[in-house]
């Protein structure tokens, strides 16, 4: 967590504006230098304050810095993509069985590039699924499928390095607005610091497990951005309308919607202990000594194998 100057504690900053263009919670900002008038969110659904769009969160994790800048299929990486569409998120409001608004709301992929441990462990602890292993040169056509020409805004906590991947392979170059969840929580939650993402979803009271395994990282970053949506609202004193209302229920609602438990760990083996069988090995010897010699010339010869005097007295009692 990086401490911030006192200048710039809980100031507003543009994204945040952007969750108010998106969710449509507040219009307090959306008069100002911030007020994001360059970019189109898109049209709004309708009778909703809720733009229609996908909002698609993306994680990359890999063993160095290095390996973002220079992308190897041959390095282990682990990436993960999150998505939800607001046409469910007024569905999610208005349903009444429990189960049925939880189900399929956010939908969450992970990819694996490379092999070995590093992979093998993100695999272990994805909670959305099963991990799908690729290579680079498969990643867009996978990332096309997922938002299926649909307008998107893209999600990341923390952008430099995450970015740093998606265009080298032309991922996200057509977002409406990318938005970073470090930027995003000073304002609503004026924090004195740049959040870690587990420092971020125990401030705001998001259940969560297995972080570090980009596909969960991305499931948890896109829920950290509609509480923090709420939380703007409160922040802000908004007195919403009962579409608002609404849309802010279902957003609290579905990010704390409950969390797969993690899968069990894998029995752990149980220590090979090594037989000595080599004949350089006192074992090895005394398995060679002819019979008819006395306990004294045993004595000796344990002695010369330095085997400690406890134990000499042991094997001369066994013999």
């Amino acid at each position: 967590m990086s401490p911030l100057s006192p200048d710039s504690i809980g100031n507003l900053r543009p994204s945040t504006v952007a969750l108010r263009h998106i969710f449509g919670h507040s219009d307090l900002s959306l008069n100002t230098p911030l007020a994001l008038e360059d970019t189109n969110f898109g049209a709004k659904l309708p009778d909703s304050p809720v733009t229609d769009l996908l909002l698609v969160s993306a994680d990359i994790d890999t063993g160095s810095f290095l390996s973002y800048r220079i992308l190897d299929n041959e390095k282990q990486y682990s990436i993960g993509i999150s998505v939800l569409d607001t046409r469910k998120i007024q569905a999610h409001s208005k349903s009444t069985a429990q189960d049925e608004r939880h189900q399929h709301t956010i939908q969450s992929f992970q990819f694996t590039v490379g092999q070995g441990t590093y992979v093998n462990r993100a695999c272990r602890r994805f909670l959305f699924g099963e991990t799908k292993p690729i290579i680079f040169s498969e990643l867009k056509a996978e990332f096309d499928a997922i938002v299926q020409g649909r307008e998107y805004v893209l999600i990341c906590h923390g952008s430099q390095a995450d970015m740093m991947v998606l265009r080298q392979l032309d991922i996200g170059q057509q977002a409406l607005y990318i938005l970073d969840t470090v930027y995003a929580s000073r304002f609503p939650l004026q924090l004195d610091f740049q959040p870690s993402l587990g420092r971020l979803l125990e401030v705001l009271g998001i259940p969560f497990h297995n972080l570090h395994a980009a596909g969960n990282d991305a499931h948890f970053v896109l829920k950290a951005l509609l509480l923090l949506a709420v939380r703007d609202a409160r922040v802000e004193h908004v007195v919403p309308s009962k579409a608002v209302l609404e849309v802010l229920m279902g957003l609290e609602d579905i990010a704390r919607s409950p969390v797969p438990a993690p899968k069990p760990k894998p029995p752990q083996k149980a220590p090979r202990i090594k037989q000595p069988n080599s004949q350089n090995s006192p074992k090895g010897r005394i398995l060679l000594v002819q019979g008819g010699e006395s306990g004294e010339d045993w004595r000796e010869k344990l002695k010369s194998w330095k085997i400690p005097p406890v134990l000499t007295t042991s094997l001369l009692l066994m013999y």
